[in-house]
């Protein structure tokens, strides 16, 4: 990957959600990948065995989507609560008290190998003080508001069943996505009302403001509803015919019109079906 890109996507990674340099990187890569499809499109124009899109906007999105693929500077693993029986990768306060304990046993092996009097006895104690020392932290964000004014509390050190607890919170918890953002929606309006056949007219359609930008935040549901496709129909002709005979043999004007559904036929053509079966109440 390009040096440019590479430093385009780590100002990506860099920047604070949704504030300005990350909204300015975003731009800066898609001016890139542009420009990169331009001088593509342009480089094989005249060679026969090559075929390229145009420049397009879709074509932009790909390469972009790619570059951000194929880059693994945000790939971040997360912190599993067993990591530091493998790679000791502890918290501060945690490497501290580690470092406390081994400074310990490395008096106890002292005393152990040294018969001086007086150096035993400054041995203990040094030991003496380690022990009482007691270790206290604050939050570094409420640490950098009140400077030394800041109220530090005790730190008490992970037991088994701490370990243990969280080994289970991290086995069952959903780790979601990142939240939506609220100013890139991808869909953008207010979508075209349908009519009692469950198509959208003309007029529908021209009265609303509804914009697919095709790339964006679709919301909680990721545009469940507005992307997935119809289920396939897995009965056989002789189900579907019993189905649609029953349907609209039926008292029900939500079954008669369901019924008008399972064979494909023209809006008009379904209304005068429905009005038929209807009209045979009276």
């Amino acid at each position: 990957m390009h040096t440019q890109i590479q430093q385009i996507i780590n100002r990506i990674h860099n920047s604070e959600r949704y504030s300005d340099d990350y909204r300015q990187a975003w731009s800066d890569l898609f001016t890139a990948a542009k420009q990169h499809v331009l001088r593509t499109h342009t480089a094989t124009k005249y060679n026969k065995s090559t075929i390229t899109r145009d420049n397009d906007d879709l074509a932009v999105q790909i390469l972009v989507d790619n570059w951000m693929a194929y880059d693994d500077t945000a790939f971040i693993k997360h912190s599993h609560p067993d990591d530091n029986r493998v790679a000791d990768d502890q918290s501060c306060m945690r490497n501290i008290v580690t470092q406390k304990r081994e400074f310990c046993n490395d008096i106890l092996r002292e005393l152990i190998k040294t018969t001086d009097p007086a150096t035993r006895t400054r041995l203990w104690n040094l030991y003496d003080s380690e022990i009482r020392t007691e270790l206290s932290s604050a939050d570094y964000a409420i640490y950098a508001e009140f400077s030394d004014a800041t109220q530090f509390a005790d730190y008490a050190e992970t037991t088994d069943f701490d370990e243990c607890f969280n080994h289970r919170a991290y086995r069952d918890s959903i780790h979601q996505d990142p939240e939506c953002d609220p100013d890139n929606a991808r869909f953008i309006g207010t979508p075209p009302k349908r009519d009692l056949d469950g198509c959208i007219t003309f007029d529908s359609r021209m009265r609303s403001n509804y914009i697919d930008k095709g790339r964006g935040a679709c919301g909680v549901l990721n545009g469940l509803y507005t992307n997935t496709q119809p289920e396939p129909n897995f009965r056989t002709k002789q189900q579907s015919r019993l189905l649609r005979s029953a349907l609209l043999n039926s008292d029900n004007t939500d079954d008669i019109k369901t019924g008008t559904y399972i064979k494909t036929m023209t809006a008009k053509r379904r209304a005068n079906l429905i009005k038929n079966k209807t009209s045979q109440w009276t």
